[in-house]
């Protein structure tokens, strides 16, 4: 189907070119030498065109003409200018000659050699189409771009350079050309079009530049011999069907075909409910890869994806999901990336935190279905679910039975993509059934505990909230039967139901917030907690423990005095753990230190002088 919208497409394009030679041509001459019929363009410059006879034989353009008193500079080859001239064996042109016009040499069948000077900044497009004779031709350095259809159908060209200087390759620029055998490309080309080397059936290898990033349609479709194919690292675009019908694509076996970071086609016939997850790294998706994969149910694209070709996903008439993880919508070429099947009736979905990305996007917007998930992804050991573009919650992993055994610290930050996010939750059944976990870190980025996250640790046996906690989930902390030691940070506002529960051995607990806690039901802690642990709360806030919901059921609440220096993890003891506590401070591993008692030498600072300080001090006592 798409070969044959190709060769309609073809043949309007060389019937319009044919349509267009029976204008009137819009040039007239001014006068003739030697054959050569000239039109002024000023009071010392001229151009070669049309005449009233045909040209023919070897024809050599002169740098200036002299008619009547004056001396023409020749600087231009008019449109049309020697169409048709079928009896013209060779063309000399000057180095004054800067422009060749569109359709110049048309139809010029017996045109064997053609000398261009160095100065030629122009050719216009089919210039030379169906110069059937013509075996070699030397593009100046000073051409910047060869225009579309330029050299189509010269049947006998075998060989091509194009100049350093060239930087674009038109549509069907060197298409039928079936004698090409050898094309070298210059280094500064960056865009090759639709079409441009299509049925050169001579050409057996091509090799690339760094510099291509453009690739369009059809650029060497039916190309039979050409085999070897070195491409560039990074290419922006390959169009559908690029490299169709050559005998490197028949040599490529079934499934994908990669053109580097690049998914270049399915090849073959997909198997009915396929669902695809498609390996970060890809970077573009060619047009047509999946076209016609009518199998085709599911799609997951990576983050890596940052461009989508034309008509990629069109006739894939089973696709019901669209998945992308990039938080960059990866660009569209157009709207036909997807056909409105796929629009009006799949769901397209990404992260929660981009969907407005792709709501605002003039082409991912055209799905009626747009919907947001919570994007989870793992990093040392920890799973994780971004829940904003900068903030992220640990979750549960697998295995942690296995996984998180000892002294296990959660980080402040994690790096997904380049990108750090703050960890600013313990999610659900996070760190749960960790029996061989002994301590673990929390750092004071993290605003909330959830329900079961450490829930049976009973290898714990203390745990510090920091100041940054706010809530603590229901059955946190249930079943942490080696856990004597708690301490809630001041910014803790909640504690739910079974936080602490069959937490029998817990000897002591400090809460530093001035506000008792807000306690879901006398659940948050067993009645042995409340019987036998000590409960130590600020001097001013003592009353109001002693008088609020459950937190009066504690035996035995105490006051803590409001600084004690050298007690820097609020046990009421000022030891060796104070000191380790101190220097993780410092060196950023622990922000769940209490501030107010670790400013040894009052300055209002916390540095190496406190370390020494506090040295002294337990070398002394």
């Amino acid at each position: 189907m798409e070969w044959t919208i190709r060769s309609l497409k073809s043949v309007l394009l060389i019937a319009f070119i044919l349509g267009s030679t029976f204008m009137t041509h819009a040039y007239t001459y001014d006068f003739a030498v030697g054959g050569i019929y000239y039109s002024i363009l000023n009071k010392n410059t001229v151009c070669v065109t049309t005449g009233t006879d045909n040209y023919s034989g070897d024809i050599v353009i002169p740098e200036t003409v002299k008619y009547g008193n004056v001396t023409y500079t020749v600087t231009g080859i008019n449109d049309w200018c020697f169409f048709g001239c079928s009896s013209i064996y060779s063309v000399v042109i000057p180095n004054t000659i800067t422009t060749i016009g569109e359709y110049a040499f048309m139809d010029c069948r017996r045109l064997v050699t053609i000398q261009l000077s160095n100065s030629i900044t122009s050719i216009g497009r089919s210039a030379f189409v169906n110069c059937m004779a013509i075996k070699n031709i030397t593009l100046p350095e000073s051409l910047t771009r060869i225009e579309d259809a330029t050299f189509s159908n010269c049947l006998s060209l075998t060989h091509i350079d194009i100049p350093n200087s060239v930087t674009t390759i038109g549509d069907y620029a060197f298409s039928a050309c079936d004698s090409l055998a050898s094309v070298t490309l210059g280094n500064s080309l960056t865009h090759i079009g639709e079409g441009a080397f299509t049925l050169c059936s001579s050409m057996t290898s091509i090799s690339f530049p760094q510099s291509v990033t453009t690739i369009d349609e059809w650029a060497f479709d039916q190309c039979t011999q050409l085999e070897s194919i070195t491409f560039p690292d990074h290419i922006d675009k390959i169009g559908i069907g690029a490299f169709d019908n050559t005998l490197w694509y028949s040599n490529q076996p079934n499934g994908f075909i990669h053109i580097g970071p690049i998914i270049y086609k399915y090849k073959g016939e997909m198997p009915n409910g396929t669902r695809l997850t498609l390996d970060n790294g890809v970077e573009c998706i060619a047009g047509g890869a999946f076209q016609g994969c009518k199998g085709l149910t599911a799609i997951s694209l990576p983050e890596s994806v940052v461009r989508i070709n034309s008509r990629a996903f069109t006739d894939c008439d089973s696709l019901m999901t669209v998945t992308s993880l990039a938080f960059i919508p990866p660009i569209l070429d157009d709207s036909l990336c997807f056909d409105s099947v796929c629009y009006h009736h799949a769901i397209l979905q990404m992260p929660h935190v981009v969907v407005e990305n792709y709501q605002n996007d003039d082409c991912w917007k055209l799905f009626d279905d747009i919907q947001g998930f919570d994007y989870a992804f793992s990093t040392g050991y920890f799973n994780y679910v971004m829940t904003s573009a900068t903030t992220a919650s640990l979750v549960y992993t697998d295995d942690n039975y296995h996984i998180f055994q000892g002294d296990v610290v959660i980080p402040e930050t994690v790096n997904l993509y380049g990108n750090d996010l703050t960890v600013t939750a313990i999610g659900d059944n996070a760190l749960e059934g960790c029996e061989n976990m002994t301590s673990v870190h929390i750092p004071g980025t993290v605003t909330s505990i959830g329900q079961h996250a450490f829930d049976n640790c009973c290898s714990l046996t203390t745990i510090v909230i920091p100041e940054s906690v706010t809530s603590i989930g229901s059955a946190a902390f249930q079943g942490c039967t080696g856990l004597s030691d708690v301490t809630l940070g001041s910014g803790v506002t909640f504690i739910g139901n079974r936080a602490f529960f069959y937490c029998n051995a817990i000897e002591s607990i400090i809460s530093t917030s001035s506000i008792p806690p807000v306690m879901e039901n006398s659940n948050c802690f067993t009645f042995t907690c409340y019987n036998h642990a000590e409960l130590r709360v600020p001097n001013d806030a003592l009353e109001a423990y002693q008088s609020t919901d459950y937190w009066h059921l504690f035996s035995v609440i105490q006051g803590l005095t409001e600084i004690n220096v050298g007690d820097m993890n609020g046990d009421g003891n000022v030891n060796i753990k104070d000191l380790t506590m101190l220097l993780d401070y410092l060196l950023g591993d622990n922000n769940s230190i209490l501030i107010q008692n670790s400013d040894i030498d009052g300055n209002g600072i916390i540095n190496i002088k406190d370390v020494s300080l506090f040295i002294d001090y337990l070398l002394t006592f």
